[in-house]
């Protein structure tokens, strides 16, 4: 039975379907380009995961990489135990 909702809902889930396709192919040019990095698995899983969290391009993250985040991220990490 068709409701007023069915339309949205249908909407909704191709917009969700569509979201979730754009998020899996930027992780994977942002994994593409990490493993020419030579980075070890540690390093990997934070360009990663922050870049999937704040939704970075490739290159985003590759400039971030540059500047060293990791690195800068890990020196505050010790600095405030």
């Amino acid at each position: 039975m068709s409701t007023p909702y069915t339309s949205l809902l249908a909407e909704l889930k191709t917009t969700v379907q569509r979201a979730r396709v754009h998020a899996i192919q930027q992780v994977n040019r942002s994994l593409i380009l990490l493993l020419g990095k030579g980075f070890g698995m540690e390093v990997r899983l934070f360009y990663l995961e922050i870049s999937a969290q704040h939704g970075w391009t490739r290159a985003v993250l590759s400039h971030q990489i540059s500047v060293k985040l990791y690195e800068r991220t890990n020196v505050r990490r010790r600095i405030n135990r």
